[in-house]
């Protein structure tokens, strides 16, 4: 079951938009809470068109598709930085088999 997208209250998605610093870490979050949603599904969030939305980013100069880029580049790096800690994990558990077996 699928959790639906929260919709911001008309004020605070109106100071979300004025603000470039917060617009773009709202749409970070999301994009880190689920890389796979798109324009549309941010904009209804934040209670706006999407060409509204992609105006505002062309302001705050960054673009939508830079911002998922980014957002999947966190998402390979956290992956892989846990990948690298389970490896050393199982290094260490092996190790401590090793040793006294």
């Amino acid at each position: 079951m699928s959790k639906r997208p929260t919709i911001l209250s008309k004020a605070l998605a109106e100071e979300i938009l004025r603000d470039c610093s917060k617009l773009t870490e709202y749409i970070m979050t999301r994009l880190r809470e689920n890389p796979n949603y798109d324009i549309e599904i941010i904009a209804r969030m934040l209670n706006t068109s999407r060409i509204t939305l992609w105006r505002r980013l062309k302001e705050c100069t960054t673009t939508f598709e830079e911002l998922k880029k980014k957002a999947k580049e966190e998402a390979k790096e956290r992956a892989r930085i846990i990948e690298e800690k389970l490896r050393v994990k199982y290094e260490r558990n092996f190790q401590f088999f090793i040793l006294y077996s």
